[in-house]
């Protein structure tokens, strides 16, 4: 068999819903996974995952980006143009969503259960995602079984809605307003440590004071404090009005 028929196999475990064990002895198997996942991310908050952010996220050369998006383009899972980006297709996206639901499975544990930060959740969850599924659906069962990840968003084939009606990012609203974070898109880590140094999570209430083309100015409703966030989260920061 190919390497290439070889690693379709495998990601054909995935897309079909069978435990596929991946440890570190099968490094290529997890780059695998963690393109898969950062392009279904990147897409839930831009649309489309370029190649440069890609390589922001995962830490590598643009250069090993187009390498293995070509090689995921072989493999069926992505749509690839060099001008447009790249994007999942629909087995990727069957794919991506098989590993980012153990992903949100195991950050309700690791934040309800034993009480980490939204960015320690997401951090430590991308090790334990690659666990066999018996031990992450006990996990996920201690944790309450909630529709939804600690940083608001739906968790695939147990949450039934991918969107909250009237969601705005918090960027796109007219100050001034009263706003409520009802998640946190894509959930890039750079982001989520910035919300945790400042206090804002899932659930927060903030008085937008005013919107720029660098900083959205907020106060937080519970204490008066004022934060500035960058434009850029804020964008990953989605709200509804009150």
């Amino acid at each position: 068999m190919s390497d290439l028929s070889m690693e379709l196999s495998g990601i054909n475990e995935i897309v079909l819903g069978k435990s596929l064990q991946v440890y570190a002895c099968d490094s290529e198997s997890v780059a695998l996974q963690d393109y898969l996942t950062t392009i279904y991310r990147l897409e839930d908050v831009y649309g489309v995952a370029r190649t440069g952010m890609i390589a922001t996220e995962l830490g590598v050369t643009p250069a090993t980006v187009t390498k293995m998006v070509a090689k995921l383009h072989k493999l069926g899972l992505v749509y690839y143009d060099k001008y447009r980006g790249v994007r999942l297709t629909e087995q990727g996206k069957r794919a991506a969503e098989s590993i980012i639901k153990k992903h949100r499975m195991c950050e309700c544990f690791l934040k309800f259960v034993l009480k980490f930060s939204l960015a320690e959740s997401h951090i430590y969850a991308h090790i334990m995602e690659h666990l066999p599924n018996t031990i992450v659906e006990k996990l996920f069962e201690l944790a309450g079984r909630p529709s939804r990840c600690p940083h608001g968003n739906p968790i695939p084939g147990v949450s039934t809605s991918r969107r909250i009606d009237n969601e705005y990012a918090l960027c796109d609203v007219t100050a001034p307003c009263k706003v409520k974070v009802i998640r946190i898109a894509g959930e890039f880590r750079a982001v989520l440590e910035f919300l945790d140094d400042v206090g804002i999570e899932v659930g927060s209430v903030l008085e937008v004071e005013s919107v720029n083309s660098k900083v959205v100015n907020v106060r937080k409703a519970e204490c008066g404090c004022p934060v500035s966030i960058p434009r850029l989260y804020a964008y990953h920061v989605k709200v509804m009005k009150l």
